[in-house]
């Protein structure tokens, strides 16, 4: 699947939107220029003659008809792109292929998973409506104190977005000690975000004050943070100093972005929404996939072809990146595979650890005593002890 000729197509539907999108405000503006001039100038008198009112009235049909003749063609034309998009879609994606490997058992004795995750993603996007009917719809269970988290934290992520930090500090300090115990920076970054607002401002009296007042207990850990800090106050809020990054929009999206994390965690939840972060691991993974059935289809693997998505692992190795990994993982230094549930991580008297299916190998038996691969140590299976991590 070619990714980036895909963004390419939508990329030319976004342009032509706007521009449909423009030529429609224009029209209907036209239109309303051309009824309010109709009525205040060519139907504001009566009289006798009918004539100079009929012409009017055709000028001004000719205008409407002109009008929405422009209107209806950069609409003709997005549908145009949008179809183009559509079938650039169907030519990159082999749907056939993809219904026939999907797993409908997948979250079979998980009904409610799926639509939870949902329901979730609508309220982190603060969707609240549609998330509601969709709950009743859905018959899931959300507490009211689930709701209202949601909507509070969408609330202080909106007033970041804003520029505003005071509900996400306010939150920081009755969370403080939480904070302390996950040693995050949260309630330092938003200080700092309240200096340097006051400093941009020119409001060097009250940020010295405030410096004063709120930066000294941040010292220890954050001493060179507030060295620059206070280097954007002598230079001011001039772009051309070289503390000008401070006064960008990127600190506030990475406090936006560090509150939310610290938020959910609170809250027991994933920093990203579950829905959100395996849509994402599916698109990486996809491409893949789907090279990997064409692969099988061509050979004639049709028993593999079959079996590969009713195993516990994928067929191909595929690297998600750091944001995708949740948990750790662990890889065998025998075998060099990764660990499954199914072949889990073995922690042996020695010390040293390999997975289950490198153990058996190596033992032969449950009572047979066999060498460590990384040392002398003796041992035998029974003695082995299975690692969570």
């Amino acid at each position: 699947m070619d990714i980036k000729s895909l963004e390419k197509e939508f990329e030319r539907v976004h342009k032509r939107q706007r521009t449909a999108e423009t030529a429609t405000l224009q029209g209907i503006d036209g239109l309303i220029s051309s009824l309010t001039r109709a009525t205040e100038t060519d139907f504001a008198e009566g009289g006798e003659d009918d004539g100079p009112c009929i012409d009017a009235w055709t000028k001004l049909g000719a205008r409407v008809k002109e009008q929405s003749s422009k209107i209806t063609a950069a609409h003709k034309e997005l549908g145009g792109y949008i179809g183009k998009a559509g079938k650039a879609v169907d030519k990159q994606s082999n749907r056939a292929s993809i219904l026939k490997h999907f797993d409908a058992d997948a979250f079979k004795g998980h009904p409610g998973a799926l639509n939870s995750s949902v329901a979730e993603h609508l309220y982190r996007q603060g969707r609240f409506g549609i998330a509601e009917h969709f709950v009743k719809e859905a018959a899931l269970e959300f507490s009211s104190e689930q709701r209202n988290s949601f909507m509070e934290m969408f609330a202080m992520l909106q007033a970041l977005r804003k520029h505003d930090a005071n509900p996400a500090l306010e939150w920081a300090q009755q969370h403080r000690d939480y904070l302390r115990t996950s040693s995050s920076p949260l309630e330092f970054r938003l200080r700092q975000l309240c200096f340097i607002t006051l400093v941009g401002q020119n409001k060097t009296t009250e940020a010295t004050a405030y410096a004063q007042e709120h930066f000294p207990r941040f010292a220890t850990e954050h001493f060179s943070a507030i060295k620059r800090s206070m280097g954007a106050l002598l230079w001011g809020g001039t772009r051309s100093s070289p503390y000008a990054d401070l006064f960008d929009d990127a600190p506030w999206r990475e406090v936006a972005q560090l509150f939310s994390r610290n938020c959910c965690s609170f809250l027991g939840l994933a920093s990203q929404s579950p829905l959100a972060a395996s849509i994402e691991a599916g698109c990486v993974a996809l491409p893949k996939l789907l090279k990997f059935i064409s692969v099988l289809e061509a050979t004639g693997s049709k028993h593999e072809e079959m079996m590969w998505n009713k195993k516990e692992t994928l067929p191909v190795e595929i690297d998600i990146g750091n944001a995708g990994q949740y948990h750790t993982v662990f890889t065998c230094p025998v075998s060099r595979e990764q660990s499954t549930q199914l072949n889990p991580p073995m922690r042996l008297p020695c010390g040293h650890a390999i997975c289950l299916e490198s153990l058996r190998r190596l033992a032969k038996g449950a009572r047979r005593r066999f060498k460590c691969t990384y040392c002398p140590s003796e041992q035998t299976l029974a003695e082995a002890t299975e690692l969570h991590f």
